[in-house]
């Protein structure tokens, strides 16, 4: 990788790229960002690399560009270098896991483009963002899972073991039951361990039963704890 330059340039000569773009993403967040953004500048640069038409694609910095697109800026501060595509999933990557701003499934994405379309196999990849093997796999577990499951999961929960917990339930049916309680009721890693369990050992129509039982007795305590 190597810094070209760093320089003011038109937010409509940048694009995003598909493994760049936010699936998830917190307007509450935005707002504070915009307010931050408002009052204080920018701060920090993008970062983009320059393509062959003359434009620019994205490599790190979505939020910040979103929120310089609501103000009605025209131009952004940018950071451009020159580097592999490889490279550039590593750095949006790493940028993004120094700050925690990203959810899981963004970086599942990320992750899963590596390995899908760059080819590259769980060790490499695990080398190259100098994380375990481990915590690639559940990444590309994650990312296996349904649209509506993660639709439902993405404002809701935003850890990678309890996601990934969830995505080991193979049956699609099931994911869908437990992801709702899971998302509904903010269960803990130990509450959805146990109904992971449920979910590999009952059949759908039991697992759907334990589901309903279990909402209604969450219901309950929830409502307990408010009268108390």
């Amino acid at each position: 990788m190597k810094v070209l330059e760093i320089r003011e340039i038109e937010i409509d000569k940048i694009m995003v790229p598909d493994w760049a773009r936010r699936t998830v993403i917190s307007e509450a967040e935005l707002d504070d960002l915009k307010n931050s953004i408002r009052e204080h500048g920018q701060i920090g640069p993008i970062v983009v690399r320059p393509r062959s038409d003359g434009r620019y694609e994205l490599v790190s910095g979505s939020r910040r560009l979103e929120v310089l697109k609501r103000l009605g800026r025209t131009e952004v501060e940018a950071k451009v270098i020159e580097c592999t595509d490889e490279e550039a999933i590593v750095l949006s990557i790493e940028e993004n896991l120094k700050r925690s701003e990203e959810h899981p499934f963004d970086v599942a994405r990320k992750v899963a483009h590596m390995h899908e379309v760059l080819g590259m196999k769980v060790e490499e990849i695990a080398r190259e963002l100098r994380k375990s093997k481990s915590w690639v796999s559940k990444h590309l577990s994650i990312h296996a899972m349904p649209k509506e499951v993660k639709e439902v999961l993405g404002q809701r929960v935003k850890d990678l073991e309890r996601l990934y917990l969830l995505s080991t339930i193979n049956d699609p049916l099931k994911q869908s039951m437990a992801s709702r309680l899971v998302a509904e009721y903010g269960l803990d890693k130990k509450e959805v361990e146990e109904l992971v369990e449920k979910a590999r050992s009952m059949d759908l129509k039991e697992f759907g039963s334990f589901c309903d039982a279990f909402g209604s007795e969450l219901r309950r305590r929830s409502e307990e704890s408010l009268k108390s």
